[in-house]
């Protein structure tokens, strides 16, 4: 149902039942979704900063607030090998929102920004959230293993973005990142939808409506996932 509208963004909230829920806004043309239970509210700030960058095939680089449906960005596949794929889907409209976010420094120099449960590749092929790595990790980079050498918290209002390509991972800033938080299994198989839709009919994943559809089965996807989960505690 619609909990909240105004002339520019209109929050729905999808009951999942054992006093779960999940909410999705939709705003600026584009959506984000996040989950939260026991009748309060979470963040859904669960992403990228907008000035962090990805690699375009031409070897320029856009920040992520930048990009564009059918950019061709650096990614990596579950085995790690890297090469360009079309983005396929934006889920963030443009937005300032703050965020707090995990700067990570690593010992050969990358420098990425993300929110604490945003999901790295590790050296091992597993993925951590940002905010639980130690100094010392060992994470997946452009150019190969780098560990991290230093990690601070920041807050930022240059937005929150993240980007869904035909490939599984994104290469944000030089690091191998799931374009997820929290899950990345679930909202990747969700993403099948539109990579499926963007091979027949691109322009459809263009529109306002895309974004509120988006929105929709996403928190649907979402609440099944929790609700599976709570079932099995």
């Amino acid at each position: 149902m619609v909990i909240e509208q105004t002339a520019e963004s209109c929050t729905l909230e999808y009951e999942i039942g054992g006093g779960y829920y999940v909410t999705s806004e939709v705003t600026c043309g584009g959506n984000y979704f996040s989950q939260s239970g026991g009748g309060s509210s979470s963040s859904d700030d669960v992403c990228f900063s907008g000035d962090s960058t990805v690699e375009l095939e031409s070897g320029e680089h856009k920040t992520m607030q930048e990009l564009e449906i059918g950019d061709r960005v650096l990614t990596a596949d579950a085995n790690g090998e890297l090469s360009f794929s079309n983005v396929v889907f934006l889920p963030h409209g443009p937005n300032e929102k703050n965020a707090m976010f995990v700067q990570l420094t690593l010992g050969e120099g990358q420098a990425l920004k993300a929110t604490p449960k945003h999901l790295l590749r590790t050296c091992d092929g597993s993925l951590a959230a940002a905010g639980e790595l130690d100094i010392g990790t060992c994470l997946e980079t452009k150019s190969g293993a780098a560990t991290v050498a230093s990690k601070t918290y920041v807050t930022t209002a240059a937005g929150i973005y993240t980007a869904v390509t035909n490939n599984e991972f994104l290469v944000v800033d030089g690091v191998v990142a799931s374009p997820f938080a929290i899950s990345h299994a679930l909202p990747h198989a969700f993403y099948h939808v539109h990579r499926a839709l963007y091979a027949t009919v691109p322009s459809v994943l263009k529109s306002p409506l895309a974004a509120t559809a988006n929105a929709f089965f996403g928190s649907m996807a979402v609440g099944l996932y929790w609700s599976a989960t709570s079932a099995l505690k």
